[in-house]
């Protein structure tokens, strides 16, 4: 019976952990309170049995998900405590949906046919997750979320990369059926050390456009919140770099010392305030890679 996928790339408790310090106290409860969500509704599916309990359990997901969006009052946890964050931050459905829609895939192994769907998939486990908690944050501009979910985007894609080869080793592959053999654990072997690189490459490649593209509207947040975002995308974008100097294109662990995370973040500082005020003295551009993941407001 085949067993559903785990989502590996959903996000890093260590990442987390470091930029939990850079978040107002009051709003660290908060954070920590729509995470509690995430990796119930993450653990519930990666236990099932097999992927027809996975499907079945993601319905019920769905279903009190829903519920926590109606004027019903739910009890337990953790949608107790979900359903005031949403009500408190008034936190889209959209983006629990979507995250369950990402989830849904994942589980069930859904194969990627084309580079849309990867920044889809992108966005439904990343993306929505940066929106909740920008949301939880307060910023409510529509050109700062593209610009986050920009970001969040680019920081998937470069999980992605880096956890390729582990989950090509348990039979799964990320990347577009486009891209890619029609045999990817090929990829593996010797022979395919070159190609499976080259997929990386692309990916970061990919990834890179879209850090451009989400770091061009950072001028119209505050500055705390820019902080915390440059800092969380300059730790996965150094990820990539490192994935980048692995010549066999198989190395399976490109970590980061708590230290390097701290050097990163205050040269981040000095880059957030260049950047603003570059971007405040020429006009910031409006991201153009969000057309292409399905956004509403």
């Amino acid at each position: 019976m085949k067993e559903p996928a785990r989502s590996e790339t959903l996000y890093d408790p260590r990442k987390f952990s470091f930029l939990n310090l850079f978040f107002e106290k009051k709003l660290r409860s908060e954070v920590w309170k729509i995470f509690d969500w995430f990796q119930f509704c993450e653990g519930q599916v990666a236990h099932s049995k097999d992927v027809f309990e996975a499907d079945l359990l993601l319905k019920e997901l769905k279903k009190f998900t829903e519920i926590c969006y109606s004027e019903v009052q739910v009890i337990g946890e953790p949608w107790h405590s979900f359903q005031e964050i949403i009500r408190r931050h008034s936190i889209p459905s959209l983006y629990a949906l979507d995250f369950l829609r990402g989830l849904h895939w994942t589980a069930l192994t859904v194969p990627i046919a084309n580079q849309r769907e990867l920044i889809d998939r992108a966005y439904c486990v990343a993306g929505t997750v940066a929106l909740m908690l920008v949301s939880a944050m307060g910023i409510r501009s529509e050109k700062a979320r593209k610009c986050v979910v920009d970001l969040a985007i680019a920081m998937q894609l470069t999980q992605i990369a880096q956890d390729l080869p582990l989950e090509l080793q348990k039979g799964r592959c990320w990347l577009p059926q486009e891209w890619c053999r029609d045999n990817p654990s090929q990829l593996l072997r010797e022979e395919g050390r070159g190609e499976l690189k080259e997929l990386r490459d692309r990916l970061l490649v990919l990834a890179d456009a879209y850090y451009e593209s989400g770091r061009k509207s950072l001028s119209i947040l505050s500055t705390r919140a820019a902080w915390t975002i440059l800092v969380s995308a300059r730790i996965h974008q150094e990820t990539g770099n490192q994935i980048r100097h692995q010549k066999a294109g198989i190395g399976l662990n490109a970590g980061m010392s708590f230290r390097k995370r701290w050097g990163l973040a205050l040269k981040t500082c000095m880059e957030m305030f260049t950047v603003t005020r570059r971007l405040k003295e020429n006009g910031s551009g409006a991201s153009v890679l969000t057309q292409i993941w399905q956004f509403q407001s």
